[in-house]
């Protein structure tokens, strides 16, 4: 099923590729696009907005690259295919300071396990980056992680957290913090804070453990999803009922979850692969957030690997994020900002 769906997406991706037949499925889609679990009603009043907006536009840093024929290689299934860390972060880093707005780079340690020449074009990307003004957050991919695995001395056979123990996760983060710290420096450890679990996997036992490695944020959530049931990858999300930030159960860590929404009674989260949808989704969270008593976060999510193609050439996620952020930075009362920029005004506002 998940195959299946997953060749559906990358099919209305490349039909929209045709602006005409992109101005038809915004047209046709427009009734059948709802922010998950509210009212539809609510949802399809006429737009105005005067509460501030936060959008934050996170990016899983991470292996992998989009073919010539809009295939996406991931970091799961080709941990080795490094274009992510260096042509995906420069696509990223050149569009966000087109428009003066800072992004969230959620780093897998994968990147520390390239050799030779892949090396020296990861290292000199990363160093860029922390020269940058964006905010570094970490995304723990153990399965396809060799670096992880090289610290830990054992292979990590799983994806998602629910097929490890608190003290195996604990391990995990540990040997993180000491490949962020060695490879990228004490100061920039420090300041990492921001967590997101490599494809949802995230679950309660491992709240604490997060806590105790020093993050303070975590981005995991996508509320009303599920997927992977039957295999190592599995999340399930589907009883977390809100968009609204809250600290998850026991700890001080704020979960600040991706935007999801509701299409044909499937839920999607906001990623500019489903760019026919984005500004619909986009245009009816910001009615849907005068309604809401808390500040609201309209987290964008996609990935490194999915900026570029082989060659380094930037992919339509570019030129789509390209246009939304054209948008929103005209919008009065709305702010791009980052997950630590989210969680002061968060606590302000508590």
């Amino acid at each position: 099923m998940h195959k299946i769906l997953a060749k559906i997406k990358i099919f209305i991706y490349r039909l929209s590729f045709n602006s005409t037949l992109l101005k038809v499925i915004k047209f046709l889609s427009k009734p059948l696009v709802a922010p998950a679990f509210y009212q539809r009603d609510v949802a399809h009043q006429k737009l105005q907005h005067k509460k501030p907006l936060y959008v934050i536009v996170s990016v899983d840093t991470e292996s992998g690259f989009v073919t010539s024929n809009e295939e996406r290689l991931w970091q799961v299934n080709n941990p080795d295919l490094f274009q992510g860390f260096y042509y995906g972060i420069h696509n990223w880093v050149n569009l966000l300071e087109k428009h003066g707005v800072r992004g969230n780079f959620m780093l897998s340690t994968q990147c520390f396990s390239a050799k030779g020449k892949e090396k020296t074009l990861v290292e000199k990307k990363l160093k860029s980056l922390l020269e940058s003004n964006h905010e570094i957050g970490y995304h723990l991919h153990p399965k396809s992680d060799h670096s992880l695995e090289k610290i830990l001395g054992k292979k990590l056979k799983y994806t998602s957290s629910k097929f490890y123990t608190a003290t195996e996760i604990d391990d995990m983060l540990k040997a993180a913090r000491y490949l962020l710290q060695d490879k990228l420096g004490k100061q920039t450890n420090k300041e990492i804070l921001s967590f997101r679990w490599g494809n949802y996997g995230l679950y309660q036992h491992a709240f604490r453990v997060l806590e105790k490695n020093g993050f303070i944020i975590d981005s995991s959530a996508c509320p009303g999803k599920s997927g992977h049931k039957s295999d190592d990858k599995i999340f399930d999300w589907s009883r977390y009922r809100s968009h609204l930030p809250k600290p998850l159960n026991g700890t001080r860590v704020l979960e600040v979850p991706v935007t999801t929404f509701d299409f044909f009674n499937h839920t999607l989260v906001a990623n500019p692969l489903y760019h026919p949808w984005l500004d619909i989704v986009f245009d009816k969270y910001l009615l849907l957030n005068e309604h809401l008593n808390a500040p609201f976060f309209f987290v964008l999510l996609s990935h490194s690997s999915e900026a570029t193609y082989k060659n380094g050439g930037s992919t339509k996620i570019i030129s789509v994020m390209d246009a939304f952020l054209n948008r929103v930075r005209r919008m009065e009362n709305v702010s791009v900002i980052t997950f630590q920029e989210a969680y002061k005004i968060f606590y302000k506002n508590e």
